[in-house]
């Protein structure tokens, strides 16, 4: 019986350590990315726009955004007078 518990033991309490450690665990959190949104580019001016994909936002980054598709522009965001002159800027 001694032998049993010698050698039950570690491995009972390694189970709990594992057990508590899995369980524990914080969940990942999200990594921060924004999902996709309609920007526009210039096509071929400012006043014609097209709609594009991109991952941008109003935050200034000092990196301008570019559009998803091949090739990539410049993408923008409508203003009231819906001409495409926005900037809008790349999210790190």
């Amino acid at each position: 019986m001694k032998s049993f518990i010698k050698v039950m033991l570690p491995v009972v309490a390694f189970a709990l350590a594992s057990a508590g450690a899995v369980s524990t665990n914080a969940p990942k959190k999200a990594d921060g990315k924004k999902p996709p949104i309609t920007a526009f580019v210039q096509n071929p001016s400012s006043t014609s726009c097209a709609p594009v994909t991109a991952n941008c936002s109003e935050t200034n980054t000092h990196l301008n955004c570019m559009s998803i598709e091949f090739p990539a522009k410049r993408a923008f965001l409508k203003d009231a007078s819906n001409a495409c002159v926005v900037e809008l800027w790349r999210i790190q």
